[in-house]
């Protein structure tokens, strides 16, 4: 069965909501419609009504015709079980360039972005999620201009008015498998923070919803807190870390309140 989002067969819980095709006057001029699964449409149940938007698909998610199923989609699949979260039948998962890249040249990239843009704009608007989750800077300038940096943005959570929901920017699981032993660690305590934040958010307004962009400050202090809390617990007295029993008592520091 094709639909906007799953078949409703393949995951319990609320059927799926089916619409129609979304063919942006742009679609096929980047020169991607060649690769298997072309056009690619967002996945998921959406329960929670958050929406995940990556970069592009991988070779395992052009094969499938499904969305972050590779080792990103795995650690993404994890990290969100861990605050509670289950990513097919809670989230909607859709990417801001929807067909498999060829060379994954920053031109490449910069054309089918914007080819895409239309396309992911009105899947978003007939989503109507509560939350956004960006990951990584690719899919960082389908929503902010100037898009600035991920390491800039992630941890903070912002008002989009167009689409009437919270976009909250963290890394990309990819970028988290590639780095080295100790980042890696560090990334992903940093990806679950970001994740954990944003969730706060949803059921919430801003204080004013008519802004263009409001930015969450709010927590920043404590979350820096709970981070090297948990850096501390992980790594213990290695000296490489830096974090050992002469170093401040971290729940001693004050609160951002």
């Amino acid at each position: 069965m094709s639909g906007f989002f799953c078949d409703p067969s393949e995951i319990s819980g609320r059927p799926a909501v089916l619409q129609p095709p979304l063919g942006p006057p742009g679609c096929g001029l980047c020169l991607l419609g060649q690769c298997k699964s072309p056009r690619m449409e967002p996945f998921g149940q959406g329960r929670l009504e958050i929406c995940i938007v990556g970069q592009a698909p991988g070779e395992q998610e052009d094969i499938a015709g499904r969305p972050f199923i590779g080792p990103s989609g795995q650690l993404l699949s994890a990290i969100l079980g861990r605050v509670g979260v289950d990513r097919d039948r809670d989230c909607w998962m859709t990417n801001v360039i929807q067909c498999i890249l060829n060379t994954g040249t920053s031109g490449e990239i910069a054309q089918a972005r914007e080819c895409c843009a239309s396309r992911l704009r009105n899947q978003l608007l007939a989503m109507h999620p509560r939350l956004i989750l960006v990951l990584g800077g690719v899919a960082l300038r389908a929503f902010f201009n100037p898009p600035g940096s991920i390491t800039s943005r992630r941890g903070l959570v912002y008002w989009n008015r167009v689409y009437g929901a919270w976009v909250a920017p963290t890394l990309h699981p990819a970028a988290i498998l590639r780095s080295d032993e100790r980042q890696e660690e560090e990334r992903r305590l940093f990806f679950q923070l970001d994740i954990e934040r944003a969730l706060r958010h949803l059921g919430t307004v801003p204080p004013d919803p008519a802004a263009v962009a409001y930015e969450d400050y709010s927590g920043r202090f404590d979350d820096a807190c709970a981070f090297l809390q948990r850096m501390r617990a992980s790594v213990g007295d290695r000296k490489s870390t830096r974090l050992n029993s002469s170093h401040t008592d971290i729940s001693r520091m004050p609160s951002s309140a």
